[in-house]
C-alpha cells in the first residue's frame, strides 16, 4: 500500500482528494513508514500534474521553453517577464514543482528569486534551473551555491532542456524515504492541513531524529495548528540541538515580529544574520527595527551590511541615508541618497528623502541647492523638474517654478504632474481660467480627490457654485467624508446664504478630522449667525 501512495501523492494536484482519504484513516494513510521507494518513476502522469514557472525577460525565450515543455506534457506553465512579478507569482502559488529562471532580469536578478526560494520555510527544495546566455562560470558556481539544481545555457536544444527538466524532475518525485515523507508532509502543510503535516513530520523525525529540515517544519506546523508555546518550545530545542541552522532563529524573528514583540524579534534577527550574515533584505529588516529602537549605530552597521552582500540594495541606500540623518551627520546623509539616485535615476524617493532630511535639519537651501545640481546635471530625468518646481514654491520664488514647470512640459507635453504645478502656480497669480484647463486636463485622465478639490476651488472662486458642487458630490463619492470636500460645500452654502447647510457642513468637515482654526472660525460664525437670526422678531 505505501508505494500505490506514495505513486499517489507524488502529484501536487492529487491534495485534496488524498486528504479527504486520509481524514478517514490517518493511521494507515500518515502513520505506515515509507521505506519502500517507488518502483516506477510515471512520467507521464507526473508532467501531466507539473506546475511549471518561467522566468525570462525575452518573449521569445519563454515562449520557446513553453512549447518544449507542452511536448513533454506538461499542460499548467505559467510565464513571468521580470523577476518582481515572479516573485509575486511564487506567493501566490505556493506549489509550483518546476521553476526555469534566468539569471539578469530587471527588478529582481535570478539570483535573488533562487534565494528567495532556497530561504523559504516549506517546500524550498523544488526544482530550479537557471537560464543564462553569459556562460560565465561566476555565475554558474554562484548559482550552484545558492541551490540551484542545474544549468542551462542560451541559446539551447530542445533536447538538451528536456534532459535537464527530465532529470531534476525525476530527482525530486523519486526521492529516498525521508524526503518523501517530507515532501508528503509539505503537501500536507500547504493545503492547510495541519494535523495531518504534523503527523508526516513526527513520521520523518522518526526516520531521522538528526533532520534539521523536518524538525524545524514541525515547529512551524505546530505554531500555525495555534499551539504557540509548544512551537517556541520546539524552536528552542532545535536551536539547542543545531545552533548553526539559521532557520529556526529566522522563524521566530518574524513569530515575535507578528506579536508585535519587538525586543525578542531583534534578538533573534540578530542570532540569524549572525549565522547568517550574507542577507541583505534580513539585515536591512533588522537595520530598521534598530532604527526604531533608536539604537542608531547598530542600525547603520547592518545596512552597511546589507550593502557589502549588494551594493544597490534600495532600501538599505534609502534607511542609512534616514540613519545617518538621525545621527546629525546631514553630510554622509545626502552622500547615501545621492548614490541611490545614481543607481535608481527613475527613483524619486531619494530626492524626496533629500528635502525631507535637509528640511528637518533646518537646511532648506541645502535641498534646494541639491536639487538644482541635480537638474543641471541630467535635465532628461522629469521628475526633478517636478520636486524642483515644488521647492521654488515653498519658497515663494514663483518667476523660477514657472520657468522650470514650462521646460517640464516643453520636454513632457503630457505630464500629469506639470499640469497640476502649472494650476498651482495659475491659482496663486489668480490666472484662473488657465488653472481650471490645466485641472480639467489632469482630472480627465487621472481623477483623484485631492486634484478635484483643486478644480471645484478654482469654480468657486470664478463663482461657478453649481458646477463646484457637482465635483464635490464625486469627491464624496470617491471618499465619503473627505473633510476638505465637506469644508469647500460649507464655504459654497455660506456664500449663497444657506447658513443652516454650511454650518452643518463645517461641523461635519471637522468631525471628520480638520481641526483647523479656519473651520473652527467657519463653524463659529456660522453658528452665530444662526442663532442672531432666531432673535430676530418675524414681521408676521
Amino acid at each position: 500500500m505505501s508505494a500505490t501512495l506514495a505513486d499517489y501523492f507524488k502529484t501536487s494536484t492529487c491534495i485534496k482528494n488524498f486528504l479527504t482519504k486520509a481524514e478517514k484513516t490517518p493511521e494507515v494513510f500518515f502513520l505506515d513508514k515509507p521505506n519502500k521507494k517507488t518502483d516506477t518513476f510515471d512520467a507521464e502522469t507526473i508532467y501531466k500534474e507539473l506546475k511549471v514557472l518561467i522566468i525570462d525577460d525575452h518573449d521569445p525565450i519563454r515562449k520557446a521553453m513553453r512549447r518544449i515543455l507542452v511536448k513533454m506534457g506538461i499542460q499548467e506553465i505559467t510565464e513571468c517577464s521580470d523577476g518582481e512579478s515572479a516573485l509575486k507569482e511564487i506567493e501566490k502559488t505556493p506549489d509550483i514543482d518546476l521553476l526555469l529562471c534566468d539569471i539578469y532580469m530587471r527588478q529582481k536578478s535570478g539570483f535573488d528569486i533562487l534565494k528567495h526560494v532556497r530561504s523559504k520555510n516549506i517546500r524550498s527544495d523544488i526544482p530550479f534551473i537557471v537560464v543564462t546566455g553569459e556562460a560565465s562560470k561566476e555565475d554558474i558556481v554562484k548559482a550552484s551555491a545558492l541551490g540551484a539544481d542545474d544549468y542551462i545555457i542560451k541559446p539551447f536544444q530542445a533536447d538538451s532542456l528536456i534532459a535537464k527538466v527530465s532529470h531534476v524532475i525525476k530527482q525530486f518525485f523519486d526521492p529516498p524515504p525521508l524526503m518523501s515523507k517530507l515532501r508528503q508532509a509539505d503537501r500536507a502543510y500547504l493545503a492547510h492541513q495541519y494535523d495531518h503535516a504534523t503527523m508526516a513530520y513526527q513520521q520523518a523525525i522518526k526516520l531521522d531524529a538528526d533532520s534539521k529540515r523536518a524538525r524545524h517544519s514541525y515547529a512551524i506546523t505546530l505554531f500555525q495548528s495555534g499551539k504557540k508555546k509548544e512551537a517556541v518550545q520546539a524552536f528552542e530545542d532545535n536551536i539547542r540541538e543545531h545552533p548553526s541552522y539559521y532557520k529556526n532563529y529566522a522563524t521566530l524573528a518574524n513569530i515575535y515580529r507578528k506579536m508585535k514583540n519587538l525586543p525578542q524579534c531583534i534578538a533573534y534577527l540578530e542570532l540569524e544574520v549572525e549565522h547568517n550574515p550574507k542577507q541583505p533584505e534580513r539585515q536591512t529588516l533588522l537595520a530598521k527595527l534598530l532604527l526604531k529602537r533608536g539604537d542608531i549605530e547598530g542600525a547603520i552597521e547592518h545596512f552597511r551590511e546589507a550593502l557589502r552582500e549588494e551594493v544597490r540594495h534600495r532600501e538599505a541606500l534609502l534607511g542609512i541615508g534616514h540613519a545617518f540623518a538621525q545621527s546629525d551627520d546631514l553630510a554622509k546623509s545626502l552622500y547615501y541618497f545621492k548614490r541611490m539616485r545614481r543607481y535608481y535615476p527613475k527613483d524619486s524617493a531619494s530626492l524626496q528623502a533629500i528635502v525631507q532630511v535637509c528640511n528637518k535639519a533646518s537646511e532648506p537651501m541645502k535641498a534646494l541647492q541639491t536639487i538644482l545640481e541635480e537638474y543641471k546635471s541630467h535635465p532628461e530625468r522629469i521628475d526633478t523638474y517636478v520636486v524642483l518646481t515644488k521647492l521654488y514654491l515653498t519658497h515663494g520664488q514663483l518667476d523660477k517654478a514657472q520657468e522650470v514647470v514650462n521646460r517640464l512640459l516643453l520636454n513632457d507635453p503630457e505630464n500629469i504632474d506639470g499640469f497640476k504645478l502649472r494650476a498651482a502656480l495659475s491659482l496663486k497669480s489668480n490666472e484662473l481660467e488657465t488653472a481650471l484647463a490645466d485641472l480639467r486636463a489632469v482630472n480627465k485622465e487621472t481623477p483623484d480627490p485631492e486634484t478635484l478639490l483643486a478644480e471645484a476651488d478654482c469654480l468657486v472662486k470664478m463663482k461657478s457654485y453649481s458646477e463646484a458642487l457637482s465635483i464635490i458630490h464625486k469627491i464624496l463619492g470617491q471618499k465619503s467624508g473627505h473633510s476638505g470636500a465637506l469644508y469647500l460645500a460649507g464655504c459654497i452654502f455660506a456664500s449663497t446664504q444657506l447658513a443652516g447647510q454650511a454650518y452643518f457642513a463645517f461641523a461635519l468637515a471637522h468631525a471628520r478630522g480638520d481641526k483647523s482654526l479656519r473651520v473652527k472660525k467657519k463653524i463659529s460664525a456660522t453658528q452665530e449667525y444662526l442663532l442672531k437670526r432666531r432673535r430676530i422678531p418675524s414681521n408676521t
